[in-house]
């Protein structure tokens, strides 16, 4: 998947859920199965998240065994 195209996904999602992803601010967040499709997916929300947060910023702790996970 492109750089480009992830990003764009992820500026839409912060725009469309903005006021309720803030809610995050300050939090640690457990997110299991990390390099997965999805995992990576919110890895990346998250830290597109921190850089518009005017808060504090979400910490995220990221789990994955590795066993079925691309390289």
């Amino acid at each position: 998947m492109s750089p480009q195209i992830l990003e764009a996904d992820i500026e839409e999602i912060i725009t469309n859920v903005k006021s309720a992803a803030e809610a995050f601010a300050g939090k640690t967040v457990l997110l299991t199965g990390g390099r997965g499709f999805l995992g990576r997916y919110f890895v990346t929300f998250f830290t597109a998240l921190n850089r518009r947060l005017k808060g504090d910023p979400v910490h995220v702790v990221v789990l994955d065994n590795l066993i079925t996970a691309g390289r």
